[in-house]
C-alpha cells in the first residue's frame, strides 16, 4: 500500500503544482473583494465555478445560505466521506486581516486535487462552502441544517504566525446588555434622568474588576454599542456587547453568570432595568482527533512543513465555529504559519495574506490537506482509528 500511497501523492503534488498559478489568482481575487458574513456572493461564486469546471457536482443554497455550497466527486462505491472545508468570509472594515482567502482556496485546491484521482479511490470527496465564520456561526448553521449529515471527516486549515498540528480553540458565547433609563435634561434637570450609560461603564470596570479572579485561559472583552443620544441628555438606552471566552467549555455557563451578575448589580445601583441578549452564535472549544493529527505531522515531514516548537500551553488562542463541528464528527483544523511576529486580524496579517510566503503556504497546505485525506481513504485502520478516537472523548470531557 505505501507504494501506491506515495505514486497517488506524487500525482497530487504535481496537480497542485501545474494548478497553482490558478490557485494564487482566486487567493488574491478573495482577498481584493472582501465580504462580510453571509454576503461573500464572488467570493463563493469564484470556487462554485471552479469546482464545476473540475468535475464536481455543486448544491449551491446550501442549507438555505445564499453563499454556501456543497460539491461532490465520487470514486468507488464504499469508503469514506472526506470534506474540505472552505472558508471565505473577511472581517469588516479589516479585509481579509484572518487570511481566510488562503483557506478557501486550499481546500479548493486539496478538492481539485483528490477529485483527479477519485476513481482510483473508494470513497467520496466534498469541497463545502462556510460563510460566516467571524461571528456568524455559518459551520453551525449548516450542521442545523443537515448540510454535514453523510460526511465522515472534516479538515481544513488556517494561516497563522506559527505552525501546528492543532491549536486548543477557546468556547466563545457573545452576551449584549442593553440598558433602559430615563431622558431628562443633563444641566437643567439631571435628578429627573436615569442615566442607562452610568450602568454600562459600571457593568465594564465591574467586568474588568471580575478579570483577576478568573483562571488565566478566560478572555472578555467588549465594546460600547450606544452611549446615549447627545451630551446634554440623560441617556435613556445605553448598550454594550462582550465576547466571553474560556478554554474549559465545562466552565462556560459559570463564567456567563458572573459576567451577568456585574451588569444585574449595575442595574441595581442605577436603577435602570437590564435586558439581556444572548442570540448569537457560541462556539464550542476544539476536539483533537490523534490518529489524524499523527498523519498530518508525517504529511508535515514529506511537505518540509516545520512545525514551532514547543506548543505552550501560554499560545495565543481564539474562537472556532469548527470546535462545535469536531464534536459531532472527527476533524482536523492545522495552523501554518505565513508571516512571524505578526498579530491576525491586523493590517500586516492581511497584507501577509497575499505575499509571496503565504502564497506558497497556501499552495503546502492545499497538499497537506490532499495528502492527510488520501491517507484516509487508502488506510482502512487509520479511518477506523479516528473514529474510534473520536468516539473516546465524549462531549466536552475535557
Amino acid at each position: 500500500m505505501k507504494k501506491e500511497l506515495d505514486r497517488l501523492k506524487k500525482q497530487i503534488s504535481l496537480k497542485i503544482d501545474e494548478y497553482s498559478a490558478r490557485l494564487i489568482e482566486i487567493s488574491e481575487f478573495i482577498h481584493k473583494n472582501p465580504e462580510i458574513c453571509f454576503e461573500e456572493f464572488k467570493s463563493s461564486q469564484t470556487l462554485i465555478k471552479e469546482l464545476q469546471h473540475n468535475d464536481f457536482s455543486v448544491e449551491t443554497n446550501a442549507g438555505g445560505f445564499k453563499t454556501a455550497f456543497k460539491a461532490v466527486a465520487s470514486g468507488n462505491v464504499g469508503g469514506p466521506a472526506i470534506a474540505f472545508l472552505s472558508e471565505y468570509d473577511a472581517l469588516p472594515e479589516m479585509g481579509h486581516a484572518c487570511g481566510h482567502n488562503i483557506i478557501g482556496t486550499a481546500s479548493l485546491g486539496a478538492g481539485i486535487a483528490i477529485q483527479s484521482i477519485i476513481k482510483e479511490l473508494n470513497g467520496t470527496v466534498y469541497v463545502i462552502g462556510t460563510p460566516a465564520e467571524e461571528g456568524g456561526g455559518g459551520k453551525i448553521k449548516m450542521l442545523e441544517k443537515g448540510v454535514f449529515n453523510g460526511i465522515d471527516i472534516s479538515l481544513m486549515m488556517h494561516p497563522f504566525n506559527k505552525t501546528y498540528t492543532f491549536l486548543p480553540s477557546l468556547a466563545v458565547k457573545p452576551i449584549e446588555f442593553i440598558f433602559h433609563g430615563k431622558a431628562a435634561h443633563a444641566a437643567a434637570s439631571p435628578e429627573q434622568g436615569v442615566n442607562a450609560l452610568d450602568a454600562v461603564v459600571q457593568t465594564y470596570n465591574s467586568i474588568n474588576a471580575l478579570r483577576l479572579q478568573l483562571p488565566g485561559d478566560v478572555r472578555i472583552h467588549g465594546i460600547i454599542t450606544d452611549g446615549g443620544l447627545a451630551p446634554n441628555i440623560i441617556s435613556a438606552r445605553a448598550a454594550v456587547k462582550y465576547a466571553v471566552r474560556t478554554k474549559n467549555q465545562n466552565y462556560l455557563d459559570e463564567l456567563l453568570d458572573k459576567v451577568k451578575n456585574c451588569a444585574r448589580g449595575a442595574a441595581l445601583a442605577t436603577g435602570t432595568t437590564l435586558e439581556i441578549n444572548e442570540r448569537g452564535a457560541g462556539y464550542d472549544s476544539i476536539k483533537n482527533n490523534i490518529p489524524i493529527e499523527n498523519a498530518i505531522k508525517e504529511n508535515f515531514k514529506l511537505l518540509s512543513i516545520k512545525e514551532t516548537p514547543p506548543i505552550m500551553e501560554d499560545v495565543g488562542m481564539g474562537s472556532l465555529d469548527m470546535g462545535n463541528l469536531s464534536w459531532i464528527m472527527p476533524c482536523a483544523h492545522p495552523f501554518l504559519a505565513i508571516a512571524d511576529d505578526i498579530a491576525l486580524h491586523s493590517e500586516q496579517f492581511r497584507e501577509a495574506a497575499i505575499s509571496k510566503r503565504g502564497h506558497e503556504m497556501m499552495l503546502k497546505a492545499a497538499k497537506l490537506l490532499a495528502y492527510t485525506a488520501l491517507d484516509l481513504f487508502m488506510d482502512k485502520k487509520l479511518f477506523e482509528r479516528a473514529k474510534q478516537d473520536f468516539k473516546n472523548h465524549p462531549r466536552f470531557n475535557l
